[in-house]
């Protein structure tokens, strides 16, 4: 598996997110964020008039709004994000009613709300495993380890 990242002198993109220097950059320090799409990208969604449950159209529909708001730190970018994705599906036999009401209670405004988790009582029943780390290079921090990697990859 390969993977690439772009870096420009502006923007920095890395599978599908984008990092630039935006409004919340230049306001507190934080780099912005919002979902890359490749120019390749063909928007080839399950037709409605496949033999897919509407639970099926429902969770796709719902996984991919909450993905735009997770990774756009501006609410204009998830908007645009959000009406290209409508526009997409309605192409596919989709009605906006079904996405209204796949995507009911979800709002940009309450974005940190969405990486919390409903299921806290689950991840503390889960068993964990840990392994002892041993790094490659001794003596490197993980953060000069992760910069040295990304300029290999970023050439």
């Amino acid at each position: 598996m390969t993977f690439y990242c772009y870096k420009r002198e502006r923007n920095l993109t890395f599978l599908d997110l984008k990092f630039f220097k935006g409004n919340k950059f230049h306001s507190s320090g934080f780099l912005d964020t919002k979902v890359y799409t490749k120019p390749t990208e063909t928007f080839q969604y399950v037709d409605r008039n496949s033999a897919h449950s509407l639970a099926t159209f429902k969770g796709f529909m719902k996984c991919e709004e909450l993905r735009y708001a997770r990774l756009c730190s501006n609410e204009t970018d998830f908007l645009e994000k959000r009406n290209s994705f409508t526009e997409k599906l309605l192409t596919r036999n989709i009605s906006p009613e079904e996405l209204a009401s796949a995507t009911n209670g979800l709002d940009y405004k309450q974005r940190t709300n969405l990486f919390a988790s409903k299921n806290m009582e689950i991840k503390q029943r889960c068993h964990s495993f840990s392994k002892e780390h041993t790094p490659l290079y001794q003596n490197v921090s993980p953060k000069a380890s992760f910069n040295k990697a990304l300029e290999f990859h970023c050439k």
